[in-house]
């Protein structure tokens, strides 16, 4: 967003200058060079918008694992829970008799 609005800005400074006789060498160069400055911010902003895409969509991977570990985890502790359950009441039987 900010890089657009920083290409919109220096469109309309070259245009100004264009229109108002501003054209020697050395205002070409700076043209030229403020361009190639913004093409590589635009460049930059468009390799981390995909870099911020990747690191999204692996942190989407690594939640659905986490969701899934957990799911194990709770029906290992429930069948623990299950057998810790089922050994009391035999040893509760065992001591009744």
């Amino acid at each position: 967003m900010i890089e657009r609005r920083a290409v919109k800005i220096s469109a309309l400074v070259l245009g100004l200058l264009f229109a108002f006789g501003c054209t020697s060498q050395a205002v070409k160069d700076d043209i030229t060079a403020a361009k190639a400055s913004a093409d590589a911010a635009m460049s930059a902003a468009r390799e981390a918008g995909d870099a911020a895409s990747a690191a999204a969509n692996a942190a989407s991977r690594a939640q659905q694992t986490a969701d899934a570990a957990a799911s194990a985890a709770a029906k290992a502790q429930a069948c623990c829970d299950a057998n810790t359950a089922r050994m009391n009441r035999a040893f509760e039987k065992a001591m009744g008799k």
